[in-house]
């Protein structure tokens, strides 16, 4: 549609302005004829006979490919083959049990489960999945790299230290974490627990459950543990990278 002064006949020198209007799932495209352009408007000095047209053309329609995983899907509302020009679109993600969702990936950013994107043209979209890192406290010492709780890519590898309270001396890492030296690296290919054994200056390991006393049974390295919280005695087997106990 085209709007202004509607009138046909003009005296000479008259300047009149058009504005170009798309309809719904239009869009306007240029001017043609003699006037000054600005945009969707034109401005006509009426010095002879004129003749201005304005063109449009339909919206074009985009593909929207959401990528397959097998850690999790992928909808969108509304669902379509195809877009027009502009329209909105919302992107929901849904992770499989004990998967994390962690960020959008290709024609989509956030960090949010839900985002709306706008068709402007084709696009592929992706979502990153993750799993959750557990850091077991321990009454002796922390574990800095990670805080309990966070969420790693699939895949990505992890550097945790252990920290050592004052009077206290690192052990042994457990858990899904391994090694009898302050630095370790766990990779998170699923759901990961990492935990530190710290040993204070009486030689009680701490563990996440307590403290225990570390003693030798026929020769195989094992930890009698005291519970003080639940009154009881339970058996574990320290690392095997553990190669001598106090």
């Amino acid at each position: 549609a085209v709007d202004g002064d509607s009138s046909e006949i003009y005296p000479d020198g008259t300047v009149i302005t058009h504005t170009a209007t798309p309809n719904e799932h239009y869009n306007f495209v240029a001017w043609e004829g003699d006037g000054e352009i600005d945009g969707n408007q034109i401005k006509v000095t009426m010095d002879d006979d004129k003749t201005i047209t304005a063109r449009f053309a339909q919206k074009p329609r985009f593909s929207l490919s959401l990528a397959e995983s097998p850690y999790g899907s992928i909808s969108a509302t509304p669902a379509a083959e195809t877009y027009e020009q502009g329209e909105k679109v919302t992107l929901t993600v849904e992770p499989n049990e004990g998967v994390r969702f962690v960020r959008w990936s290709g024609d989509a950013v956030g960090a949010t489960s839900s985002i709306q994107i706008t068709m402007d043209g084709d696009k592929t979209v992706s979502a990153i999945f993750g799993y959750e890192l557990t850091i077991i406290p321990s009454e002796c010492g922390v574990i800095e790299g990670a805080t309990s709780g966070d969420v790693f890519e699939i895949g990505e590898s992890v550097n945790l230290t252990a920290i050592p309270n004052d009077g206290c001396e690192f052990f042994a890492f457990g858990g899904d974490a391994s090694g009898s030296t302050p630095s370790t690296t766990i990779k998170m290919d699923g759901p990961r627990t990492a935990m530190a054994y710290f040993k204070d200056a009486n030689g009680r390991v701490y563990t996440e459950w307590g403290y225990s006393n570390v003693v030798k049974v026929a020769g195989v390295k094992r930890c009698v543990l005291a519970f003080t919280q639940v009154g009881k005695q339970h058996t574990f087997t320290l690392p095997s990278n553990v190669k001598e106990l106090d």
